[in-house]
């Protein structure tokens, strides 16, 4: 099942290990292979890892799950007060080298100590379990985590996935139930406070991010009821205002674009569709955004449920 199944089970069961080693762990909301082949990002919140300790393994040339895709989910984690650690391994990838580090030390709870090949319990642990037999306890246990694994994780595409146009990235939130696409040269980011950035609010940028503006920001949740939504201030001594009924992911939307008087190039496009609320800070140059890449990006935009 993988290292990312690993974070997953400890995510959902918050409580039942003692401890986690992941190899070649991660989260797939750093993947953008992994988002489209229908995972989804691992499941929050991640501090339901806090006193549980990881002890994650990498490969340093590992080509299937890429280090720097490793050390962002262990970033996130300690970000979120969770005690892990990275070892990396033998320079093989880890998720091709068929092998599996002895952990040296116990990492669960005192009782039991795990090495490469056998797990030893202490004869008090043997005798606190029931006695329905060693066998039948190892096809439920695996049974039920079956179950769970198909309920949170990696399972092959939606059906309802969008199809990414050629050269094109597919962002899938499950949490608040969008999806949204974006081209090569583009970065795309969860935003707002540290611990809650769970993908209620997103930023598209160019990948570089030399400059503060272009940027597009997307606000998901909570949803904005149109009697809240003005639009932009109204046309001033420096500005034009254009008011527009346009779609937005097959459904109808308002928009608002601001102009300069002196120049006739975008200053500024809010839109409003769903509830959900897209502001475009355009930043010197464009003078239409219906023929930009940014609209392109805003229409690729849909609800999914959840």
């Amino acid at each position: 099942m993988g290292g990312e199944a690993a974070y997953r089970f400890a995510l959902i069961l918050p409580g039942f290990f003692a401890a986690v080693s992941p190899l070649a762990g991660f989260n797939p909301k750093h993947s953008p292979a992994a988002l489209q082949g229908g995972c989804s990002p691992l499941p929050l919140p991640l501090k339901n890892l806090r006193g549980v300790p990881v002890w994650a393994i990498s490969g340093a040339e590992d080509i299937v799950v890429p280090l720097s895709v490793v050390q962002a989910a262990i970033d996130e984690l300690k970000a979120a007060g969770v005690d892990i650690r990275l070892r990396l391994s033998w320079k093989a990838t880890t998720t091709t080298s068929g092998r599996t580090p002895t952990l040296i030390r116990s990492i669960t709870n005192g009782s039991c100590n795990i090495n490469a090949t056998k797990t030893r319990c202490s004869p008090a642990v043997r005798r606190a379990a029931p006695q329905i037999g060693r066998r039948t306890i190892r096809i439920l246990f695996f049974a039920a985590l079956a179950g769970i694994f198909c309920l949170h994780g990696c399972a092959s595409a939606s059906p309802n996935r969008a199809t990414p146009k050629p050269g094109w990235t597919v962002y899938a939130n499950d949490l608040y139930g969008y999806e949204i696409q974006y081209p090569q040269g583009y970065a795309l980011w969860p935003t707002g406070p540290e611990g809650g950035r769970d993908g209620a609010n997103i930023r598209i940028a160019l990948a570089d991010r030399a400059a503060p503006a272009p940027v597009l920001d997307i606000r998901i949740s909570p949803r904005t009821p149109e009697s809240e939504f003005p639009g932009p201030a109204a046309s001033s001594g420096q500005f034009q205002a254009e008011a527009n009924e346009v779609l937005i992911g097959g459904r109808p939307a308002r928009e608002w674009i601001l102009f300069w008087k002196s120049t006739g190039e975008i200053a500024f496009v809010e839109i409003l569709a769903d509830g959900v609320v897209f502001q475009f800070a355009a930043g010197p140059g464009p003078a239409d955004f219906h023929a930009s890449e940014w609209r392109q990006i805003v229409a690729t935009f849909r609800l999914t449920g959840g």
